[in-house]
C-alpha cells in the first residue's frame, strides 16, 4: 500500500502469494475437470425443483438493496443475488459435513451475508474511486448500517468481508463465504459441491445473460486503474479472466 492509499502488491508480497495462488488454481482446475466428467456420465433424471431461501427483509437489507439498485444495473444485481444464494448453499453444505464429522461449524449470519453480497461490487461503479473497488464498496456497508441503526461491530464485520473478498485469503469467515459465492458465480469454483438442481434453480431465477462479458470488462477497468492491485493479481497470475470463460454456468447461459 502506498502512502496515498493506493493498493500496490510489491514483489516480495507477490512472491509470497504466488505459491498459494497456484495451489488454488490447481484445485480449481481439478474440481472443474471432475465435475465435467461426472456431468457427462450422469444419465439420471432431473430431481425436484428445490425451494431456495428468501432473502432477509430487515432494515439493513432494504437499505443495502436500495444502494445496490441505485448503483448497479440488473446484471450485477442478479450476480449479487446469485452470490448470496450460492454462498448460503455452500455454508449449509459445509456445516452439515462438519457436523457429521463431530466438528460443528457456525454458518454466517444471513442478514450480514446478504448485505455483503448486495454491496460487494458496488465500488466497481465509482468512476472516481482512488482505492480498490472492494475497499471503496465497503464504505457502503458502513453507511447503510448507520442508516439502519446497526451496531458498529456488525458494520465493520461486513465491511471487512467486502474489502477482503478479492484477497487470496479473506479477512474473516463472512468474507470467505462472500468470496466463495461470488467465485462460484463468476468462474464456477466449488460448483461441484452443490446439487445441480440448486445451481440450475438459482440461474433460472437470476439469469446470467450478459454477465460474464460485463464482468471481464469491469475487471479490466479495475486492473487498468490499479495495475499492481489485488484485481490485477487475480487476473495474472491468478487466471481470473480466463476462468470466466471456463465456468460451467457460462455454458449453461449460452445454451439457454
Amino acid at each position: 500500500m502506498r502512502s496515498d492509499g493506493v493498493e500496490v502488491i510489491g514483489w516480495r508480497e507477490f512472491a509470497s502469494l504466488l505459491d498459494d495462488s497456484l495451489k488454488k488454481q490447481a484445485a480449481y482446475v481439478s474440481g472443474l475437470v471432475g465435475y465435467g466428467l461426472l456431468t457427462l456420465l450422469d444419465r439420471s433424471e432431473p430431481g425436484a425443483v428445490p425451494q431456495l431461501p428468501d432473502p432477509p427483509t430487515t432494515p439493513w437489507a432494504q437499505a443495502a438493496r436500495r444502494v445496490a439498485d441505485e448503483t448497479m444495473d440488473e446484471r450485477w444485481i442478479a450476480h449479487s443475488e446469485r452470490t448470496w444464494q450460492f454462498a448460503t448453499a455452500l455454508a449449509s453444505r459445509d456445516s452439515r459435513r462438519a457436523a457429521a464429522q463431530g466438528a460443528p461449524l457456525e454458518e454466517p449470519n444471513s442478514e450480514q451475508l446478504y448485505v455483503a453480497s448486495l454491496l460487494h461490487d458496488t465500488g466497481l461503479f465509482d468512476a472516481n474511486r482512488t482505492k480498490c473497488f472492494a475497499v471503496t464498496g465497503s464504505a457502503n456497508a458502513r453507511s447503510t448500517a448507520v442508516e439502519a441503526g446497526v451496531d458498529e461491530d456488525a458494520a465493520e464485520l461486513v465491511a471487512e468481508a467486502i474489502s477482503s473478498h478479492v484477497s487470496l485469503n479473506p479477512g474473516n469467515p463472512l468474507g470467505e463465504y462472500l468470496q466463495a459465492g461470488s467465485l462460484l458465480d463468476a468462474i464456477g469454483d466449488r460448483v461441484w459441491h452443490l446439487d445441480r438442481a440448486v445451481v440450475d434453480k438459482v440461474c433460472d431465477d437470476w439469469p446470467r445473460a450478459g454477465f460474464p462479458g460485463e464482468l471481464r470488462s469491469r475487471w479490466a477497468q479495475e486492473c487498468s486503474m490499479f495495475p499492481n492491485g489485488r484485481a490485477a493479481f487475480a487476473r495474472c497470475p491468478g487466471g481470473f479472466s480466463l476462468a470466466t470463460h471456463l465456468a460451467p454456468l457460462c455454458r449453461r447461459a449460452r445454451s439457454a
